[in-house]
């Protein structure tokens, strides 16, 4: 299969190469992908940070739900928290995955980074898409990094996919166990009236490294549905 090298992204909010990220009045950094004539419906865009400093590596990723309604622009991937951006030299990449797997990467832009803000917590975000038919039962688990809080429904943030008109009402409960410890219900992201919301169980919910978070699916259904933790 034949590589197909795009043009490089974009960091609007970066001046000659440098991204004070402490100036950036939003919550997100923005990288910008630039038009890209063969985007189709389901295409996968994953945005890498390679860190040349000793840095962590990190990636952000975001599906095409038209591409039809691609921007003339180019498309933008939000970045956060911002405290996953350590002060130093990174490497930016992007690719673009289609349904059947064909991938095409692009060229590199070099950034240096500063940010005073990254002394906060250092928090990985868990992405996952469920697409298909699923049994009732644990359809996603995975272990916390780095310790960090859900505070609000707004932190767990689902996308319904193009090809969900199928999709009949659905509940995904999200737990959490400690280390050693019972699992206990974080909160429900139920499907309804076209509509996938997350609500939690009672206030917010302080996740530490090496805590274990999952779904489970309460009955057997399909899911069109991308979701961030």
């Amino acid at each position: 299969m034949k590589e197909q090298f795009l043009d490089k992204p974009l960091l609007p909010q970066a001046s000659r190469g440098v991204l004070n990220v402490s100036s950036v009045k939003s919550s997100v950094i923005v990288v910008k992908i630039p038009p890209y004539e063969q985007i189709d419906d389901g295409d996968k865009v994953t945005v890498r940070f390679n860190g040349q400093e000793g840095q962590r590596d990190f990636e952000r990723y975001s599906y095409i739900l038209s591409g039809q309604s691609f921007p003339p622009l180019g498309l933008e991937v939000d970045i956060q928290p911002l405290s996953v951006l350590r002060n130093g030299k990174y490497v930016v990449t992007y690719q673009i995955e289609s349904r059947a797997g064909n991938i095409a990467r692009s060229d590199e832009t070099g950034i240096v980074v500063s940010n005073e803000k990254s002394l906060e917590s250092d928090v990985q975000y868990h992405q996952a898409t469920y697409l298909g038919e699923y049994l009732s039962g644990v359809v996603d688990s995975w272990v916390v990094p780095f310790a960090y809080s859900i505070t609000s429904e707004s932190d767990v943030k689902s996308v319904k996919w193009p090809d969900a008109s199928g999709q009949v009402p659905a509940k995904l409960t999200l737990y959490r166990r400690p280390s050693g410890q019972k699992q206990v219900k974080v909160g429900d992201l139920t499907y309804a009236s076209g509509i996938w919301q997350f609500a939690l169980s009672a206030g917010p919910v302080n996740v530490s490294a090496g805590d274990e978070l999952s779904f489970y699916l309460s009955a057997d259904t399909s899911l069109s549905v991308s979701v961030t933790v």
